[in-house]
């Protein structure tokens, strides 16, 4: 529907399809807190550095793009604006790069190396 009003998608389809699997629509192939150092998946309270990082990342990102755009659609003073778009930049370049695009192959690639966070 969004793409038949030609208007900007700030998200691509494949990264909405991994953050709504990862933990909003769970389905049948869902691993429930997979981020630990056997990848087994758990149930309950566990704190996990690895998801941690990930939902981190992922909601700076996100808020990255709603500061950035609620600019365009608000009425507010312009030095507010600039300051709006100048901390969501600041959020976007601050994000780190663990993802839901990389989290399984830097885990992968910890576990070979024998590093667990």
């Amino acid at each position: 529907m969004i793409n038949s009003m030609k208007k900007l998608v700030p998200i691509e389809k494949e990264h909405y399809s991994r953050l709504c699997s990862t933990g909003t629509h769970i389905n049948p192939v869902t691993k429930p807190q997979p981020y630990n150092p056997m990848t087994v998946p758990t149930v309950g309270a566990v704190f996990q550095e690895l998801g941690f990082f990930v939902a981190l990342n992922e909601l700076a990102i996100a808020t990255a793009v709603v500061g950035g755009s609620l600019v365009r659609i608000i009425d507010i003073d312009g030095a507010i604006k600039t300051e709006i778009q100048q901390a969501a930049l600041d959020t976007a370049k601050q994000a780190g790069s663990l993802s839901t695009a990389n989290m399984h192959t830097v885990w992968e690639e910890m576990q070979k190396k024998g590093i667990a966070i």
